[in-house]
């Protein structure tokens, strides 16, 4: 680079490095940043006590769902062990074997579809 060259650039960096923004830019820029700041104060002052409050509410519902419900006395409330068993026992599989050889070896009775199916005693 000549002389020349690098004179304007150094003229114009130095022109451009004592630039302002306006007025009207100046405040906006100010009051973004106090708005910025006012929420970062917010956030760490709230930050640890709803924290804390999801923990706990997070700990009684891992804890509160594992425990049986108990009576005043501290048996099971009359009922519960009846209900559970219910549920278990619509969850259980109870559809029939769908082979004759399966319902051969389990010894349930099979309905000919036909007269022309033999059945197994």
């Amino acid at each position: 680079m000549s002389e020349d060259v690098m004179d304007d650039l150094v003229r114009l960096y130095r022109q451009s490095a004592r630039e302002t923004p306006t007025e009207r830019i100046d405040t906006r820029i100010l009051r973004a940043a106090a708005t910025q700041a006012k929420m970062h104060r917010l956030s760490r002052r709230w930050l640890w006590p709803v924290a804390a409050a999801a923990s706990i509410v997070l700990w009684a519902s891992v804890h509160g769902l594992s425990q049986a419900p108990q009576g005043a006395a501290g048996e099971l409330m009359p009922g519960y062990d009846a209900g559970r068993i219910r549920a278990d026992l619509l969850q259980m599989d109870v559809k029939p074997p769908t082979s004759d050889v399966a319902r051969y070896l389990t010894g349930t009775a099979i309905v000919p579809d036909d007269e022309n199916k033999e059945t197994f005693p």
